[in-house]
């Protein structure tokens, strides 16, 4: 605009992903959009390791803090909105670096009917195949560039595999643009099927089909 509702998801056909992704990850800036695979390793110059969990109510406070160092390319994230996002999500993950958490990825899929957001509403209606919509992904400014959130988008392709979901939707200010953002999904194969007009600006509706596993 995040996990905890849906527990046959995790448990079920997604077991593959109850165990703890680590990533190693070069300091340098890495060819935004660039392709990782969830076991891939790269050389870390402090050694430090991204290490992927399932996220939890008591992580409110780490992702409130990347979500205000993010704005305005993420919706505002109080306490209730984050309430609802967990009760409603399929997917909430968050990375961390020595511990401390650096990102955050929120998805939903269309069983998350009583989600009022325009865009995901937009997809229900328009998109008839199932599908995963990214309601938000940020990661703490001092490790943008370091293909962290190619990494989150390769741990979530995987996770729609495990669920027979197809595509990935998500949607991106376009007026005013959000430049970086843009660049980052057409790298990475989101393609536009849509605008829509919402909240003062204009937005870009994005798909991306997913390969067959």
């Amino acid at each position: 605009m995040l996990w905890k509702a849906r527990l046959p998801s995790r448990e079920g056909a997604a077991v593959h992903f109850a165990q703890v992704y680590t990533f190693t990850f070069q300091r340098y800036r890495c060819a935004m959009g660039a392709d990782m695979a969830a076991d891939d390793m790269m050389n870390l110059r402090h050694g430090s390791q991204l290490r992927f969990r399932w996220g939890v109510e008591g992580d409110y406070l780490a992702v409130e803090r990347i979500n205000r160092l993010s704005l305005p390319g993420v919706s505002w994230l109080d306490p209730a909105e984050f309430q609802v996002l967990c009760k409603l999500c399929c997917y909430f993950r968050v990375g961390e670096i020595d511990g401390e958490i650096v990102g955050y990825l929120f998805a939903m899929d269309r069983a998350a009917t009583s989600y009022d957001g325009e865009e995901f509403q937009w997809f229900c209606q328009h998109v008839a195949s199932a599908f995963l919509y990214i309601d938000q992904i940020a990661v703490t400014p001092d490790w943008r560039g370091q293909g962290l959130a190619a990494a989150f988008y390769r741990d979530l392709a995987q996770f729609a595999h495990a669920r027979s979901v197809g595509q990935l939707v998500c949607e991106i200010n376009k007026v005013p643009p959000n430049v970086p953002s843009l660049r980052f999904h057409e790298a990475q194969g989101f393609s536009e099927v849509g605008d829509m007009d919402t909240r003062g600006v204009t937005v870009s509706l994005r798909a991306k089909v997913l390969p067959s596993a």
